[in-house]
């Protein structure tokens, strides 16, 4: 898990979605995955082997870090196949590629929002395709589009689609209020998941206690 091109560009563009950036959490403590020279073309604030120093420079007062263990040194030892208890809640929430590797879906989709501020940002960088045997999940653009709503007091901003180690203009945007999410890359290359979402209020439901459903059967069942 950890900061590569595609994740370095996604944070540049979910800041300006975020008022603030002072508090960081990061799923795992993330890891810069660049070479030095790819790093400096991104950032000529310094570079490091982990992403704290990178959100400072944007930022950030306070880096946190949240993981199973504490095998990399994150500041927060949490299970979050587990409710969290919300002791501080953030500007800025960045997945770097750990919700893959967490079982519980729903409940770390649930933590998440508990864990943001209103008007905080969540980036997500997971993956979608040609990644299988690397986690527990590959993801559709339809678990983002149903999770993150009003609903469950929150807004989906962007989602792309994107080759790892591509630049920006190459993303295929996904049509949130489309039918169906059948957008893909017709090749064998692995392929990232690119969401941004903000917390919009807090009197909303659980994903826990009304269950997402996807959007083609609701409109299939209303007719």
């Amino acid at each position: 898990m950890g900061l590569d091109l595609c994740g370095i560009d996604a944070i540049y563009m979910a800041t300006k979605y975020s008022k603030s950036i002072e508090d960081v959490l990061t799923l795992g403590r993330q890891g810069i995955y660049l070479s030095y020279e790819q790093f400096l073309t991104k950032s000529s604030n310094g570079y490091s082997s982990f992403s704290e120093d990178f959100f400072k420079n944007l930022g950030a007062k306070v880096v946190d870090s949240i993981d199973y263990s504490n095998f990399e040194g994150c500041t927060i030892v949490h299970d979050m196949n587990t409710p969290v208890s919300v002791i501080k809640k953030y500007d800025f929430i960045f997945d770097g590629g750990c919700t893959e590797h967490i079982f519980n879906i729903p409940q770390v989709f649930d933590n998440i929002i508990k864990l943001l501020k209103i008007g905080g940002v969540f980036c997500s960088v997971t993956v979608n395709n040609n990644f299988s045997g690397h986690g527990f999940y590959q993801f559709s653009p339809e678990i983002f589009i149903q999770v993150f709503q009003k609903d469950y007091g929150m807004e989906l901003l962007e989602l792309f689609l994107a080759e790892t180690d591509s630049e920006t203009s190459t993303w295929v945007s996904v049509k949130i209020s489309d039918y169906r999410q059948t957008f893909k890359f017709e090749n064998t290359k692995q392929v990232y998941i690119i969401a941004i979402a903000r917390k919009v209020c807090e009197n909303a439901f659980s994903i826990l206690d009304k269950v997402p459903l996807q959007k083609s059967y609701k409109i299939d069942w209303s007719k």
